[in-house]
């Protein structure tokens, strides 16, 4: 039964409402009535009368299910259709949620396309988002690290040095774990 529905599916190239429904998470009643507002409609097949089968596309269940994410990190649906209505008129992708990567900011969703390359505010007009070039920060605080972990691993040699020169001191040979701490405070001597 399951072997049929999926060369079913595969053989008319897209899934139904109710397939759509079960794979994104979401109950079909939602996806029905997001498709009769417009909100998010199927693209493959869109008859125009009952008893007819409306076809979703890959493209559309990845909108379906963006909008699920969004919804479960608890972006009201209303901020939801304002930044997909935004991205519709003003920039010339057709599936916006496809063809942007959508991210939550903390009154406002972001939307970073590719071509061309942007980061837009989609809740307040659309105004730029200064956009950084992490490379450059990635290898600065990288570098930082590094830093700290040769400081650290110095700090260690040094207290290492001065365990051992205290062990000697004291006539003791092979330390313990439990040792090398009761060791340390005397460290600074």
């Amino acid at each position: 039964m399951a072997r049929q529905t999926i060369q079913h599916t595969l053989q008319r190239q897209g899934f139904t409402a109710k397939e759509s429904a079960r794979i994104v998470g979401l109950s079909y009643w939602q996806v029905d009535r997001w498709d009769r507002s417009g909100f998010i409609r199927p693209s493959l097949c869109r008859p125009e009368r009952s008893g007819k089968d409306r076809l979703y596309s890959f493209e559309d269940l990845i909108q379906l299910k963006v909008t699920r994410n969004l919804l479960k990190e608890g972006i009201s649906l209303r901020k939801i259709r304002k930044c997909l209505g935004f991205l519709r008129e003003k920039l010339p992708i057709k599936k916006p949620f496809t063809e942007a990567r959508i991210i939550p900011g903390e009154s406002t969703l972001f939307a970073i396309t590719t071509e061309p390359r942007l980061v837009i505010d989609t809740l307040n007009g659309g105004q730029l988002v200064l956009g950084l070039t992490l490379g450059k920060i990635v290898e600065e605080l990288d570098g930082d690290i590094q830093s700290k972990n040769a400081l650290r691993e110095e700090i260690a040699d040094v207290l290492r040095e001065r365990i051992h020169r205290l062990a000697k001191k004291h006539g003791i040979q092979d330390l313990s774990p439990s040792e090398i701490k009761e060791l340390i405070p005397r460290c600074k001597e």
